[in-house]
């Protein structure tokens, strides 16, 4: 007879509702809808997204840490981010998206950390009070973007109702192209009004923050310069944020505003390498951006900003 192939375990469970309970890689628990294939994807399959930038929230959270994670979506990071501070750390996640906060409610449940997970609804940004536009797709809800709503513009695909957004058999002539191929990357947007708010408001009452993790599609300059504040009253402070050259390109006053910011207050900027990266390594590999000419032309990844004496000990140049 042959070799009895291994059992398989069972690491998703369906809830009801197009919604599945997800055991992730690192023994956390996520509650996933089905309909999202850009995060939602990985997450499900894998139990695991972003290899290289989940070990940076490794090397760079502790026990009893306090962790700030922007633009939460479906909560992996923030999941991450209480196994690893436990019950003395603190856990802050921020999500633009109403229609993210239920499913993160629901995890903040059955990941066992509703104590330790705070949520906010809001979108982060420079400053307070604004009426925003966040557009977004829900099959790539990863994706949303915000925008002051005074400067929105018409948008095409037309905008249309959250639940009028996936695919369906009566949009399949939307999808195709003259030859009749179905284009998969076609969605359909919605969109939504948010106010926004500063870090420095959210966090007023934290005494320090050990690291800042933002993944809000471009909108993380902003957010920068929103928490002045508590960026220098925390001094072992350690910041992962995506990097946006799109972005960047639109707003480079903004851009220059924020490298000069960090760089005034002990910071060097470091790109992930998922290209060079090795899981068995103390800290995943990086390619130092010293100035800001270097970082404008920076492709789109995750940057890792840290001060002299957290660089050092990951083995970084400072």
């Amino acid at each position: 007879m042959g070799e009895r192939e291994p059992e398989m375990v069972q690491n998703v469970i369906y809830l009801g509702n197009q919604r599945v309970l997800v055991r992730l890689a690192f023994g956390g628990y996520l509650v996933v809808p089905t309909w999202n294939v850009d995060v939602g994807v990985g997450l499900i399959r894998d139990g695991l997204i972003e290899p290289w930038t989940t070990a940076a929230v490794k090397a760079l959270l502790s026990y009893a840490n306090t962790y700030v994670n922007v633009g939460a979506n479906f909560g992996y990071y923030a999941v991450l981010g209480a196994h690893l501070v436990e019950r003395r750390g603190k856990v802050f996640a921020i999500e633009a998206n109403p229609h993210l906060i239920p499913d993160l409610v629901r995890t903040t449940y059955w990941a066992g950390f509703p104590d330790v997970i705070r949520l906010f609804q809001c979108a982060v940004a420079d400053e307070s009070g604004r009426t925003l536009k966040l557009s977004f797709d829900p099959q790539f809800i990863g994706g949303g973007t915000v925008q002051d709503w005074s400067l929105a513009i018409a948008a095409s695909p037309p905008i249309r109702h959250f639940e009028e957004c996936f695919w369906t058999a009566d949009k399949v002539a939307l999808m195709k192209g003259p030859s009749h191929e179905v284009n998969k990357a076609i969605g359909f947007m919605s969109e939504i009004e948010v106010v926004s708010e500063t870090l420095d408001r959210i966090l007023a009452e934290v005494a320090e923050v050990d690291l800042l993790h933002m993944d809000i599609e471009g909108s993380e300059p902003a957010a920068i310069l929103g928490a002045r504040e508590i960026i220098r009253r925390s001094p072992d402070l350690a910041i992962i944020m995506e990097w946006s050259p799109n972005y960047a390109a639109a707003h480079p006053n903004l851009i220059r505003d924020m490298f000069q910011f960090l760089t005034s207050e002990g910071y060097r900027f470091h790109l992930l390498d998922p290209a060079s990266f090795d899981p068995n390594a103390e800290f995943p590999a990086t390619v130092p951006v010293a100035t800001l000419a270097d970082l404008m032309a920076t492709p789109h990844g995750d940057l890792v900003c840290l001060r002299r004496k957290r660089a050092q000990a990951l083995g970084l140049a400072a």
